[in-house]
């Protein structure tokens, strides 16, 4: 199950009394030798005041999903601000017109909630979403920086054949 991206959580796992009670905070680090700054924003009004205030300050900013594609293309951005862990980037929602899924949702969630998925054609793209990178990739990659990094490559997404033929928005 887990080799599949299926696991959710680790039945048995035991995690420290403080680590279960802990609540989500937002995260900021400074990296001592570059100066490099990486923030992460729990609302979409943080990540704003972060995009507004951070470039008139001067500093060059880029805002990543779970930036797994630096293995790829080296940032030249002084601050990176990841916005995975944002509530409203990161929701999925079915009706009968389809699927409707956050910036921020891994392949993983993708491609379970297409599998899960009452329309046949849904169900079809699943296999596609399942063979996007690794199954650790595909745990932290989201659907849309998997479009936008192969958009920087100049390579087609594996995902694009699949979601242009269901007739998917962007």
């Amino acid at each position: 199950q887990f080799a599949d991206g299926g696991a959710k959580t680790c039945a048995g796992a035991r995690h420290p009394p403080g680590m279960l009670a802990a609540k989500d905070r937002p995260l900021y680090f400074v990296d001592g030798e570059t100066g490099a700054e990486w923030y992460q924003p729990l609302s979409m009004e943080q990540l704003q005041a972060l995009r507004e205030g951070l470039p008139a300050a001067g500093k060059q900013v880029r805002v990543v999903m779970s930036a797994t594609g630096d293995a790829l293309h080296s940032p030249t951005s002084t601050v990176t601000i990841d916005a995975s862990r944002i509530p409203d980037l990161n929701f999925l929602a079915s009706d009968d017109r389809g699927i409707q899924v956050g910036a921020a949702v891994p392949l993983t969630a993708l491609a379970a909630a297409l599998a899960e998925s009452d329309h046949a054609v849904h169900r079809a793209l699943a296999p596609a979403a399942r063979t996007v990178g690794s199954v650790q990739l595909r745990s932290v990659s989201t659907w849309a920086g998997n479009l936008m990094g192969a958009r920087k490559q100049g390579v087609t997404s594996d995902l694009v054949p699949g979601l242009a033929a269901l007739g998917a928005t962007v």
